[in-house]
């Protein structure tokens, strides 16, 4: 199986999961365009995973913020 056939093959998964309602734009282009919905998805978990002072928190925080501030209701869990 060539490199080629399976970035299409994943292609095709993710533009079958893309949502017809847009998400909420994290405030960073470049993963908003890799979220399926374009954003944070509406009713949806969102989980964030990343290294020890890899900001993810910091971006979180920032999703959050952005959630709330155009009506959403949001549940933070640390489980650190």
């Amino acid at each position: 199986m060539s490199l080629a056939l399976l970035r299409q093959q994943l292609a095709d998964v993710i533009d079958g999961t893309r949502s017809a309602t847009p998400g909420l734009s994290t405030g960073v282009a470049t993963l908003d365009a890799a979220l399926p919905s374009g954003g944070l998805p509406r009713g949806r978990l969102t989980e964030m995973v990343g290294a020890p002072g890899s900001g993810k928190t910091t971006i979180v925080r920032t999703m959050v913020e952005r959630a709330i501030a155009t009506g959403w209701q949001v549940a933070y869990i640390d489980a650190t």
